[in-house]
């Protein structure tokens, strides 16, 4: 048993070596030292002992996880399927090492790992393990506050398996264990809540977010209307509230980040409950309390200033905006927000929003001085997950649509009074436009007429060149935001405004990025490509400008993105006296990125963009030869990089091949990436087998000759296990080749053929197309060599299941 332990041991080892060689010789050997008798013993008794390695403790433990994964649900009969007694020995290993581990910790990743095995354990056996519940029951009343660490962590990650499990299962399981634990957990969190406001004691402060996470799962399967579930909401309320007291009070003292992560464990307990069940918690009458505390939260605490974690504007911010979206589909809830919120606190609501989180702070105008592509991006950032403004920004959308006879009025008389008055100071000019575009959406249906739309428009538009840069930034950022608004006769207006910001280099950066942005959003739309001919020259030198000082990958996507929209709207021919700047431009980009490996994002655009350029520009000599080196670099097997670009590279590559009069060197030295690449699986393969029916035209007599046979065997191997176009691809391969190579193909593709009767047989219902083109294929073998096609259908089944095609489609 020793040589057992050592073997195991060496073995976890090399499983996570850094050599690859090591690693990979250790995971061949591993799959059968794991079921060695005995070996799972081993594992157990090596993860609790405290004298062995950490490392290869954690790793005992992932290999018991991981075996059981994939063997336990396997039937009777299969390789690998667990008798009673494996599974039992299994679950009395886990519950002993889970009872005997004792050096728990707040944070213990050996202790999370030994609570997933036995929460992937639990959700394979749920109601056929009675002893996990009765043990973990026993665990959390232990008088040791550590050892309870342990217990919650294990019952959460328990309830977050068999959660899963009921997604595609039956929900009994969950709801069972659910009804069970929740009685106590919620006793429990009242006491770790009263012990986090009393004592700030920092265990306890772990117990009772390990609890709410708990109840994040734990209410999914129980009636939220029973009172002792709203007595827990009502508690956790109230918890939170008072704990966001005590941490702007100042009264916790050194223990900030307690409150902080209490505060935002139990704010996500309540977002948690209403994403999933808003209509169960509105009947019970507990949405009106986190209502409640949410408006006067958010009108009393400016985001920002550093009280309060950004996380619990994020979830107030989202919760209110997931109500108002539902106000006119849910008359429940609309009674809930009508009984806590007055018109007035709307009022209060938009005005905050408007002053105190919509509006640039200190640190947004520190950042747009030290680093304006970062400024751009994260003002333009659309993840509202991380991003409170945009937060803030869909809730004062959402009550625009909502509520708009409560404040609309009222804003639009503000921009009107302050866009038209001369007088009107710089923040109430940056302010009023800041309105106007907030409220793209909104604003246009309570407008009376186009007219008085255009007149706006054209008032933003006039403030694009103001004194203050900060109008400036807004006014072009509003006027992007109006682009479903803007009249097409002013299209021309806009492109030029727009592009002279851009192309004014004495303008701040920030300023610059912010008009291609706008500029973006009306190329989208292709509307109007005439008014943008006349700028077009302007527009590829500033923009090629902007692409030379972006140092931020995501600046750079954006310009090289805005620039694959201009060629596609514009054409080839007018785009063709700039596509060679604009090619070295991408030859640049390309051998910087290739240099740096900090990621794909940058070279992704220029294959999209050179792939426009193959499209629609017909003069790329001289760049030949750099598309096929992205072509190659892109499509290599064996650069990491492949994963990410392949897809993009290969329709690069179909273009590039279809306008080649020639099979080249440089794409004869690409071909070399094509076998390897057949054998992969990808979202772009029947391009690549476009590809390669594309070079066996071009190559003709003489590459077939040369890789004839590894084309051909390549071919009968993968043909089974394609469906749709890809056969189709094939067939046409097949029956071209049989054209070329008459006398000497037949034999070599017969292979092929036979693959291809059998996909057609085995397949339910086979599309007309492919029948049609198989017959095809078929009858260019008949007349290529009648022995091979004789060979190749001469079963007595297949010669049937052909004849039977030709029967159904001869006609």
């Amino acid at each position: 048993m020793a040589d057992l332990r050592n073997h195991l041991r060496e073995l976890l080892k090399g499983r996570n070596h850094v050599n690859k060689e090591i690693r990979d010789r250790a995971d061949d050997e591993w799959d059968k030292a794991v079921v060695t008798p005995g070996a799972l013993e081993t594992l157990f008794r090596m993860a609790g002992d405290p004298g062995e390695d950490t490392s290869v403790r954690m790793w005992s433990v992932i290999s018991i996880r991981n075996y059981v994964q994939f063997n336990w649900r396997l039937r009777e009969g299969v390789p690998g399927h667990m008798d009673v007694a494996t599974r039992q020995g299994l679950k009395a290993g886990c519950l002993g090492m889970l009872n005997q581990y004792h050096q728990v910790q707040a944070s213990d990743p050996l202790m999370r790992q030994i609570a997933l095995l036995v929460a992937k354990i639990a959700r394979y056996e749920q109601t056929n393990w009675p002893e996990l519940l009765a043990t973990i029951s026993a665990g959390v009343l232990h008088e040791n506050q550590q050892y309870k660490v342990k217990y919650f962590t294990t019952l959460h990650y328990v309830l977050f398996e068999i959660l899963i499990g009921s997604r595609v299962g039956p929900k009994t399981g969950f709801e069972n264990l659910c009804s069970q634990v929740v009685p106590g957990c919620i006793a429990l969190c009242e006491q770790y809540n009263k012990a986090v406001l009393e004592t700030l004691d920092t265990l306890a402060g772990h117990l009772c977010c390990l609890l709410h996470k708990i109840m994040q799962r734990a209410l999914r399967g129980v009636d939220l209307s029973t009172d002792m579930v709203k007595s827990y909401i009502n508690n956790t309320v109230i918890f939170l509230d008072n704990a966001i007291d005590m941490r702007l009070s100042g009264r916790c003292a050194g223990k900030e980040p307690l409150l902080d992560q209490a505060i935002k464990k139990t704010m996500k307990t309540l977002s948690e409950i209403y994403s999933h069940r808003p209509l169960e918690m509105a009947r019970s009458g507990v949405m009106e309390p986190v209502i409640r505390l949410c408006f006067r939260r958010l009108l009393e605490v400016r985001p920002f200033e550093g009280k309060l974690e950004n996380d619990f504007f994020l979830r107030a911010l989202g919760m209110l905006e997931q109500i108002v979206a539902s106000l006119s589909s849910s008359p429940i809830i609309e009674g809930s927000f009508r009984a806590v919120v007055s018109d007035e606190q709307v009022v209060q609501l938009v005005k905050a929003l408007l002053e105190s989180y919509l509006n640039l702070h200190e640190y947004e105008i520190a950042m747009w001085k030290e680093d304006a592509e970062g400024f751009v991006f994260d003002q333009e950032t659309e993840d509202d997950n991380i991003n409170i403004k945009q937060k803030a920004s869909n809730l004062f959308c959402g009550l625009a649509e909502e509520k708009p006879e409560v404040f609309i009025p009222d804003l639009i008389n503000l921009i009107e009074g302050t866009l038209s008055n001369p007088q009107a100071g710089t923040k109430e000019i940056e302010t009023a436009l800041h309105i106007m575009g907030l409220g793209c959406y909104a604003f246009p249906s309570h407008i009376d007429n186009e007219h008085r739309q255009s007149q706006w428009i054209q008032a933003a538009a006039s403030f694009t060149t103001h004194h203050d840069v900060y109008v400036r930034r807004r006014a072009l950022w509003v006027i992007g935001q109006w682009v479903y608004s803007v009249p097409l006769e002013m299209y021309g207006t806009i492109y030029k405004l727009l592009v002279e910001a851009q192309a004014n280099t004495h303008n701040d950066k920030v300023i610059r990025l912010t008009a291609l942005s706008a500029m973006k959003e009306y190329i989208a739309h292709e509307l109007d490509t005439e008014s943008l001919v006349p700028v077009l020259g302007t527009f590829f030198e500033s923009t090629f400008g902007l692409l030379r000082e972006c140092s931020h990958t995501e600046m750079k996507d954006n310009c090289l993105a805005c620039i694959g929209l201009v060629i596609s709207m514009v054409g080839a021919e007018r785009f063709t006296p700039f596509a060679g700047p604009f090619a070295e431009l991408l030859r640049g980009y390309w051998e910087e990125e290739r240099v740096k490996r900090e990621g794909t994002k940058v070279m992704e655009q220029v294959i999209a963009c050179l792939a426009k350029l193959v499209r629609e520009v017909d003069a790329l000599a001289p760049i030949h030869d750099f598309i096929c080196t992205v072509i190659y670099q892109s499509t290599n097997t064996a650069d990491p990089t492949y994963l990410d670009l392949v897809d993009n590279a290969t329709e690069l590559w179909l273009y590039t091949i279809l306008n080649a009069a020639s099979l080249t060197p440089q794409l004869a030295h690409c071909f070399s990436n094509i076998l390897p690449l057949l054998d992969r699986s990808f979202l772009a393969y029947n391009h690549l087998l476009s590809v390669l029916h594309q070079y066996i035209l071009l190559g003709g007599l003489d590459l077939l000759q040369t890789h004839g046979s590894a084309i051909f065997s390549r071919i009968a191997s993968i043909i089974t296990a394609l469906e749709g176009d890809p056969v189709v691809t094939v067939c046409k391969i097949t029956a071209d080749i049989l054209i070329m190579l008459p006398d000497h193909a037949a034999q070599a593709v017969a292979p092929i053929i036979t693959s291809i009767l059998q996909t057609i047989s085995t397949h339910p219902q086979p599309s007309p197309r492919v029948q049609v083109l198989f017959m095809t294929v078929v009858s260019r073998l008949i007349v290529a060599n009648k022995t091979t096609a004789l060979s190749v259908l001469g079963p007595v089944e297949v010669l049937c299941s052909f004849i039977d095609l030709v029967t159904e489609y001869g006609d």
